[in-house]
């Protein structure tokens, strides 16, 4: 290969691995939301794909879960991952469903649920707080 040639390889290396970059920041998800709600990483990974993009292909979140796809085995491991974050999740008002042939939509809490969850939080703490004291 000439000089030319390898130049340009480089230099579409180095684009390549700042998209990589952007994506990886992209997905991302904050740390106190995976340590609150026991996220290991490949969940939270999923979780942050999901909550972006509101539903993500099966290849998708087998890139999230193991950072490759390789057919059954990554759908397997898709399939349990989803198992797992939809337990973890599950409590806070989160579900997650199968779109047939394609992926998983994730559909956050409704407005209302959430306030609802957050005034009967705050009352227990104020009934603990009683009893307490």
């Amino acid at each position: 290969m000439g000089d030319e040639a390898i130049r340009a390889l480089r230099e579409e290396n180095d684009g390549l691995r700042a998209r990589v970059a952007e994506l990886e920041a992209a997905l991302a998800v904050p740390d106190p939301v995976a340590a609150h709600w026991d996220l290991s990483p490949s969940l939270a990974r999923m979780f942050a794909a999901l909550a972006a993009r509101g539903s993500v292909s099966s290849e998708g979140l087998a890139v999230c879960c193991v950072g490759w796809t390789d057919g059954s085995r990554s759908s397997e491991t898709v399939k349990a991952q989803i198992s797992r974050l939809r337990e973890r999740l599950a409590p806070h008002g989160y579900r997650i469903t199968a779109i047939r042939g394609w992926g998983y939509r994730m559909h956050k809490p409704e407005p209302a649920v959430t306030d609802r969850c957050v005034s009967a939080l705050r009352a227990t703490g104020a009934v603990l707080r009683r009893a307490a004291g």
